[in-house]
């Protein structure tokens, strides 16, 4: 029997509420016009050889919920806003959070763009009129249209990290071409990574999709999902592919591929030798999953720590 796709989207079942997503975008739609205030912010006290710029695309996995029109990142909290530990999916520090804040080596200043239930390209999905902030405009709205030019990066001190895909192959993943909607939707996030290039990015950090197929909602729902988890790895072959396109494309620039499907394997393969009870329960008291979904803080941090001495060779603040 075939099942209905909105079953299974994970528009409908991750993420933060459609109703406060819609609010912050039509707060966000309505104050755009103003942006050009933001070119007017003070300078930090320090200048912009003495720290590192740290922007990040994505969705859940990633979100701090920064908010671009309050606080901004600062000595005081790097992260700007919320409160450091506060707005992710993971119930406190999430990788983000980590490495700006306890495995870097000098002051680093986060600019988290990522959204709760983010697609590449709403457009692709069939969620042209959805209220969360896709890829594609998390760069030309948020990144463009207010940072590019009021911020005092360079392309020396600055890194670009992405981690999306998830929610795009949760609402694909029934359609009958995986490998065609993968080669589309990666087709369209470089399009975003080259706008970036364009505007003076030349660190970059790619994560790959991790295995969410093994997250308590998934095996609740589907059971062995082996579709859903042949089309991740689709996706990542293909997001590699592009990585390599996109190096031999631009000799200047330094690019980190990083493989998360990888690390989350190897500890829900082994939960006990990493610390966790085992690679199901959900919950605070040594689960991997803080909720059906999403890994707890304790991931977050073995993620972190994994991938930090690998950004030593951008030699923008990490240890």
């Amino acid at each position: 029997m075939r099942l209905p796709r909105q079953m299974f989207s994970w528009y409908y079942l991750v993420g933060a509420s459609a109703a406060s997503v819609l609010l912050f975008w039509v707060l966000f739609s309505s104050i755009l016009p103003f942006s050009d205030k933001l070119a007017a912010l003070p300078p930090l006290a320090r200048s912009a050889t003495d720290l590192s710029y740290f922007f990040v695309f994505g969705d859940s996995y990633s979100t701090t919920d920064f908010n671009f029109f309050l606080a901004q990142p600062s000595v005081k909290n790097p992260l700007g806003n919320p409160q450091i530990g506060h707005g992710t999916s993971s119930g406190g520090l999430n990788w983000v959070g980590y490495l700006t804040t306890q495995m870097n080596s000098s002051l680093i200043l986060t600019y988290d763009f990522a959204t709760p239930n983010a697609f590449v390209n709403n457009s692709l999905i069939g969620a042209g009129n959805a209220p969360m902030m896709d890829l594609t405009n998390q760069v030309k709205l948020a990144f463009e249209n207010i940072y590019a030019n009021s911020t005092p990066w360079r392309s020396h001190n600055s890194l670009f990290a992405f981690w999306v895909g998830i929610n795009d192959i949760g609402n694909t993943w029934l359609r009958e071409d995986p490998y065609n909607d993968s080669f589309t939707i990666i087709s369209h996030y470089f399009e975003a990574v080259e706008d970036i290039y364009r505007d003076g990015g030349r660190h970059f950090l790619f994560l790959s999709v991790p295995p969410t197929t093994r997250s308590p909602m998934i095996i609740d729902l589907l059971g062995a999902p082996e579709l859903i988890t042949s089309y991740i790895k689709i996706y990542n072959g293909q997001l590699s592919r592009s990585i390599e396109e996109f190096k031999g494309n631009h000799s200047d620039v330094t690019v980190i591929e990083y493989d998360a499907y990888s690390l989350m394997s190897q500890i829900l393969d082994r939960p006990t030798y990493y610390g966790f009870r085992d690679n199901t329960c959900v919950g605070s008291d040594g689960c991997f999953w803080h909720d059906g979904y999403h890994p707890s803080v304790e991931f977050h941090r073995l993620l972190a720590e994994d991938l930090a001495p690998k950004l030593q060779a951008l030699g923008t603040g990490w240890r």
